[in-house]
């Protein structure tokens, strides 16, 4: 899985080989997290929007069905999931899904955070079963790039 993030700053994610990396070239910092000693945490979210199933949502959800909503011309299937595992409620005390269900991918995403922050996330032009450009979402470190 990878994914770049464009705002509020760019930032690149990459889940491979049991190893989540987070870069962030504003701070040439980069984070890598190895999923064995957080693999609740990393899994609850990759089932979101990496093509988690109805069943490995409810591994490690409590769903709620909120309903129908349009999104882009889309009747999505709109979801309120709320962690089961404590320490992913530490990090985010819910997240509203609004999932096409023809495809089975979500269009929109809104987490709520234990500070009462929220971030919502919007999913446009998605292609599905198509070649993926990985050189778009490559992590690039060099000698001076911090780590942790």
């Amino acid at each position: 899985m990878g994914a770049k993030i464009v705002s509020p700053a760019t930032k690149f994610l990459e889940f491979r080989d049991g190893t989540l990396r987070i870069f962030d070239p504003g701070t040439d910092h980069l984070t890598a997290v190895a999923s064995k000693q957080n693999q609740a945490q990393i899994e609850a979210f990759l089932t979101l929007g990496f093509g988690g199933s109805g069943r490995d949502l409810a591994k490690t959800w409590t769903i709620s069905d909120l309903g129908t909503e349009p999104i882009d011309g889309v009747e999505t299937a709109k979801l309120d999931l709320v962690p089961k595992d404590p320490s992913v409620r530490n990090n985010c005390t819910h997240i509203i899904i609004w999932v096409d269900p023809t495809r089975g991918i979500s269009l929109k995403q809104e987490f709520f955070m234990p500070s009462e922050d929220t971030r919502t996330s919007y999913y446009s032009n998605i292609r599905l079963n198509q070649k993926i450009d990985e050189k778009k979402y490559a992590i690039k470190t060099d000698g001076k790039t911090t780590k942790s």
